[in-house]
């Protein structure tokens, strides 16, 4: 009877034993997988890290700006949310640096987000040209430069049609151009190999005068702006006024690039396209309620909604006259045309 207990005991003890064992190894395989688990959320929380691109401004605008990068790629980004360093606005041939998070799929920005644009204007960029040898013409007022870039000495103005020998050319949308004896350097969307057809080219460096219509409108720079003392990038800064103050506008030259504007006594030059006569602290779709006649200052279309990409109701030339009855701080003007309410963008209208 001992012996039979004895063994019964032993039994026991041993499915005891072999119970606890098999109800351990779950508990310790869920401890383990616990730790990767945690990771894997952490990870995929984790803000999209800083990406880099740096390139020539092609077009620039509140919302988008194109740049064309070292490696002659075209890309468009938007900036709707983004921070922007340039004291004179984002102009075309600048070099600049655009600090996004997301992923390019080769030159589609879908999905990136843009943190802040920086105008490099200390900044020469190192670029090899590939050899050219061709008659070019510019196409309008163009700065010839004594390196590739709007911050580098400017050597001439160049009216439009000055024949210009080109010797080199960049993926990044600059020329290597000879002129009067001297090398520099000129923006490519200036440069045309066709010959002007209404008069021969220009052949003397004579300075180029700046025909603006009479405006009165009060506008806000979207950034801290200089204001110049002529309406070029080599005049000189009369004052830099802070964002979102208000000025008065006196002026819009020809081609719309530049405002004559008044502020706090200093009358001078500033460019356009950081102006806007949206009053700060709009909501972005909010609409401001006007009464006001606007003037287009460049060929506009007119949409159905506040989207570029709604139908198109008219195409009016530069010139032409709307009454305003609205606004949004996100660059649309609501306006009245042949009795319909329709919407164009802001910045190519001026009281």
């Amino acid at each position: 009877k001992l012996t039979a207990a004895l063994l019964a005991l032993a039994l026991a003890a041993l499915t005891a034993c072999s119970g606890g064992t098999q109800s351990a190894a779950p508990d310790t395989q869920s401890a383990s997988s616990a730790p990767a688990a945690s990771a894997e959320s952490t990870e995929s929380e984790a803000p999209a890290e800083e990406q880099i691109e740096e390139g020539s401004v092609v077009a620039a605008s509140m919302n988008t700006i194109t740049i064309l990068t070292a490696d002659g790629r075209e890309l468009n980004f938007p900036t709707v949310d983004a921070t922007v360093e340039a004291a004179d606005g984002l102009l075309e041939g600048d070099w600049v640096q655009v600090t996004y998070r997301g992923a390019l799929n080769g030159t589609d920005t879908t999905g990136v987000q843009v943190d802040r644009v920086v105008d490099l204007a200390d900044h020469t960029p190192d670029i090899e040209m590939a050899d050219a040898d061709e008659t070019v013409y510019t196409t309008g007022p163009a700065g010839l430069f004594a390196a590739n870039s709007t911050s580098a000495e400017k050597l001439a103005d160049l009216a439009k049609g000055t024949q210009l020998h080109r010797t080199g050319k960049g993926p990044h949308g600059w020329s290597r151009v000879e002129y009067n004896g001297q090398v520099g350097y000129v923006f490519g969307d200036y440069l045309t190999t066709t010959a002007p057809q209404s008069q021969p080219a220009a052949t003397q460096n004579a300075p180029v005068e700046t025909a603006f219509t009479d405006v009165d409108d009060v506008v806000y720079p979207i950034a801290a702006l200089h204001i110049r003392e002529t309406p070029s990038l080599g005049g000189k800064v009369l004052s830099t006024p802070d964002a979102n103050t208000e000025w008065r506008r006196t002026g819009i030259s020809a081609d719309g690039q530049w405002s004559r504007v008044e502020f706090n006594g200093v009358t001078g030059y500033a460019a356009s396209q950081y102006l806007t006569n949206v009053r700060p602290g709009l909501g972005a779709t909010e609409e401001q309620e006007t009464n006001e006649t606007v003037t287009t200052t460049a060929k506009l279309r007119l949409h159905e909604t506040t989207d570029v990409d709604s139908p198109v109701v008219a195409v009016v030339p530069a010139g032409t006259a709307l009454h305003r009855v609205a606004y949004t701080a996100d660059g649309w003007s609501i306006v009245l045309y042949n009795g319909e309410t329709v919407y164009c963008a802001t910045q190519y209208v001026t009281q």
